[in-house]
């Protein structure tokens, strides 16, 4: 199970998913918009590689790979948000099994034929 943070519009703070209740303005995590990290930390071992410039708090955005300083809310780069908002999976947005019942139609294998974009031989078992 994925671990959220939750964040509250009231007092604008984001907590860990451990806590009960916000850190901040005390109110109990079950008034709380679920919310995901679309940054990763880079953690302790790139930070120290990095020799000082990073620290492990530090996050690299999903969408364009920069680090950003931990601080940040959203991408320095990009403006991609550190967090982003649980969207409900539903299914209906198409993909598995949207076409229904397919006719499937049969096809001959070629032998000895072509492809004509690499130029390497099909089928070679003749």
């Amino acid at each position: 199970m994925l671990k959220l943070e939750f964040f509250f519009y009231s007092c604008a703070n984001i907590n860990f998913a451990r806590r009960n209740k916000c850190n901040r303005c005390g109110k109990d995590k079950g008034d709380a918009v679920p919310k995901k990290k679309l940054g990763q930390e880079i953690g302790k071992a790139l930070a120290d590689k990095s020799r000082g410039l990073f620290s492990a708090d530090d996050w690299q955005c999903n969408k364009c790979g920069n680090v950003n300083w931990a601080r940040r809310q959203q991408c320095n780069m990009c403006n991609a948000p550190k967090y982003g908002e649980v969207e409900e999976r539903t299914g209906y947005g198409g993909g598995y099994n949207d076409r229904g019942v397919v006719e499937y139609i049969e096809r001959d294998e070629s032998d000895g034929e072509y492809d004509e974009v690499s130029l390497h031989l099909i089928n070679t078992s003749s």
